[in-house]
């Protein structure tokens, strides 16, 4: 079983400050685009956990025991080869929101095989009530639908004034209105003499 004392160990309260600030930056990013959005929360959540994967890669540029992985189309952070963390957005009940996968049954279950050495845990959003703010952010372990323990995080640890590493932005494309409109093939004018025929 994964113990909050062995993830307090590895998730330092200066890395969950990272965690907190990346969490709080994607959603004030999306926060800027979302009128034209306003129908969906799923569209929202996609959104956040799109401008996240950026944001924790900026705070954890520097921490060489903290490693990314891309796949079956989430994000998991490994941290010092002991811990692997995914962030979510919670549900009605407080856990990670999740569409059931055999991938997500295994990350959620604490029954591990014997290869298996890390510890997993979940990192959750939690929105106010009428979900225009997220109220908290909580660190916890689940087994399937369980929570075992959880532990509110913040960005205390980080001060005021955490230098951040910023990722470079790839160029945007330059589009104009040539690229876009096709002018009309203008019409075939019938020379006068054609008329007289």
């Amino acid at each position: 079983m994964t113990t909050e004392d062995d993830v307090r160990k590895v998730l330092t309260a200066e890395r969950a400050a990272k965690v907190y600030r990346a969490i709080r930056q994607a959603w004030e990013d999306v926060q800027q685009d979302i009128v034209r959005y306003p129908h969906w929360p799923r569209t929202r959540a996609g959104m956040v956990f799109e401008r996240l994967k950026i944001r924790l890669q900026e705070q954890f540029a520097t921490d060489t025991g903290v490693h990314f992985t891309f796949a079956d189309e989430t994000m998991k952070m490994v941290f010092d080869g002991k811990l692997v963390a995914r962030c979510k957005k919670a549900d009605s009940r407080g856990l990670g929101h999740n569409i059931p996968t055999g991938a997500n049954d295994l990350f959620v279950e604490q029954q591990t095989s014997l290869f298996e050495v890390q510890d997993k845990i979940e990192i959750v959003y939690v929105l106010n009530t009428y979900a225009t703010n997220i109220k908290q952010v909580l660190v916890q372990a689940r087994d399937a639908d369980v929570r075992l323990w959880a532990y509110e995080i913040d960005d205390a640890a980080l001060g005021t004034s955490a230098p951040v590493t910023p990722l470079p932005t790839p160029p945007m494309p330059t589009i104009s209105a040539d690229d876009l409109v096709q002018p009309r093939a203008k019409p075939l004018v019938k020379d006068e003499s054609d008329k007289n025929k």
